[in-house]
């Protein structure tokens, strides 16, 4: 009995962590102090260890449009500032995991609440306007994921879509 009561306190407390992570909209906290005692709470645990750090990256994935129209350039992605700042998205990259094909942003800097849109075709780079240079479309139209990593490789946002959501997914 004393065994599985300290089983449940541990597993308690990665569930509050697990709870604090949620209402702070997926923020990954540290938890090494938290030690795994049950197969559930080591789950509990990886989860919260691996979730994309949103603290502090003022960038979203917000849309994607992955149905193709008339031009490749109608498939596009949309990352969003959304600080109360300016930041330099330089450097972050967008990865589609399924197929490791990425894209590394030049130099940009969106000011507060800006986005640039990410079209998949060829055209020349303006400031709310980059274009990655694909001969064919990249985003699958019956499912797909884009991931947001900041310069060091870190996946700081994720968007994922099953197909669907129309051609479009806001994220």
């Amino acid at each position: 009995m004393r065994r599985l009561t300290t089983t449940l306190a541990a597993f308690a407390a990665v569930l509050v962590t697990a709870l604090a992570v949620l209402v702070a909209g997926g923020i990954a906290v540290p938890v090494a102090a938290v030690a795994p005692a049950t197969t559930a709470s080591r789950a509990v645990h990886a989860a919260l260890t691996t979730a994309p750090a949103r603290a502090s990256n003022p960038f979203r994935i917000a849309k994607i449009n992955y149905a193709q129209g008339a031009t490749l350039n109608s498939e596009y992605l949309v990352v969003h500032n959304v600080s109360r700042h300016r930041h330099s998205l330089t450097g972050y990259l967008i990865v589609d995991p399924n197929d490791n094909q990425r894209y590394r942003f030049p130099k940009t800097v969106l000011r507060a609440g800006m986005s640039v849109t990410l079209h998949t075709g060829h055209g020349h780079n303006r400031a709310h306007h980059r274009y990655w240079g694909q001969d064919d479309p990249m985003w699958n139209n019956d499912g797909d994921q884009a991931q947001l990593r900041n310069p060091q490789g870190r996946v700081v946002d994720r968007c994922s879509y099953d197909g669907t959501e129309g051609g479009t997914k806001l994220c």
